[in-house]
């Protein structure tokens, strides 16, 4: 599946591998560039699994792992050259990267000694800061350009800023982009978990009938955001600032922009970039692979930008970075 990916249209992702039996042996990341198609992250110094979650323009990538095989996570940056930069603890037994920016900043969250998790922020000649201490736990899952954060504080989606934390009320936050504008899910309607984006200061939240449960992971410069709905069967969701006044609010099922007799069922959507490429994961012909989704430039029905050409990402021969 496609997890992530930058302006350059590189994209980050995962598969599994199996044996003949059909047994999972494990799992391994990838990163895709139009350049040198797909090639393979190599395997830690420590040989045990590898778990990436982000990937900025430079192709530095936030990871975690498990270098001792005892279940103590350590997070990781990691570049083709250099290497895995480890990013160190704030004492604790686990330690999970989530996402990076251009700058190779990294957030996740770490453990203290008490077992209390919280967000951190990695930055060259930094090292690792703890982020929102008000909060008992908490957890970054994005960081944008200025260093600000997405993520959790106590159960709740936050906005983590040096300018002072932003509490958007129940909920994760997911995804932030350069203006602080915030995606996720919010709980604020009790026993209904929902959408929201945070967009100008204001607190947008999403979903109906047609789109029942949706999450929002990914938000870009030009507040168009991804995510995934809950229906009959899990589907990619977009949502677009520009359909706001539309039925329903900005709210489309990617499937629907495909072009026609695609063979394709998308599934998931899980990043967008400033040029509006998407990447999640679906199935061609029945067989489920990594995708990018890239706009075409023509004028189509869809009046943000057309989506039609596709960049699919089959798993199937590697190269080493």
């Amino acid at each position: 599946m496609g997890t992530d990916l930058n302006d350059f249209g590189d994209v980050l992702g995962a598969y599994s591998m199996f044996d003949q039996a059909g047994n999972r042996l494990g799992s391994r990341a990838f990163v895709y560039t139009d350049a040198a198609g797909l090639v393979e992250v190599p395997v830690p110094p420590w040989g045990g699994w590898l778990a990436t979650a982000g990937i900025n323009d430079s192709g530095q990538l936030a990871a975690y792992g498990d270098p001792n095989g005892t279940h103590q996570f350590r997070a990781y940056r990691y570049a083709p050259g250099t290497g895995f930069e480890p990013l160190g603890t704030f004492g604790g037994t686990q330690t999970e990267a989530a996402g990076i920016n251009n700058a190779g900043q990294v957030t996740g969250f770490s453990e203290d000694m008490d077992g209390h998790s919280h967000v951190f922020r990695y930055t060259d000649g930094v090292g690792l800061e703890a982020v929102g201490m008000e909060f008992t736990h908490s957890s970054g899952y994005a960081i944008n350009e200025q260093g600000w954060i997405a993520g959790s504080g106590d159960g709740n989606a936050v906005l983590f800023r040096d300018q002072g934390t932003i509490n958007l009320g129940p909920g994760i936050a997911y995804g932030v982009n350069d203006a602080g504008d915030v995606v996720g899910q919010t709980y604020i309607v009790p026993g209904h978990p929902t959408a929201f984006v945070y967009l100008d200061g204001e607190m947008l939240i999403l979903g109906d009938d047609v789109f029942p449960q949706p999450i929002l992971y990914d938000i870009n410069n030009q507040n168009v955001a991804v995510g995934i709905y809950y229906g009959l069967g899990t589907r990619p969701l977009l949502w677009s600032e520009a359909l706001l006044g539309s039925e329903p609010a900005g709210l489309v099922d990617l499937n629907t922009l495909l072009p026609e007799n695609s063979d394709w069922t998308l599934i998931s959507a899980s990043g967008i970039n400033d040029s509006g490429q998407i990447t999640g994961w679906g199935f061609l012909d029945g067989e489920p692979l990594a995708y990018r989704l890239d706009p075409v430039p023509e004028p189509s029905t869809w009046a943000l930008f057309g989506l039609g050409g596709f960049v699919f990402l089959g798993v199937r021969r590697f190269a080493r970075i």
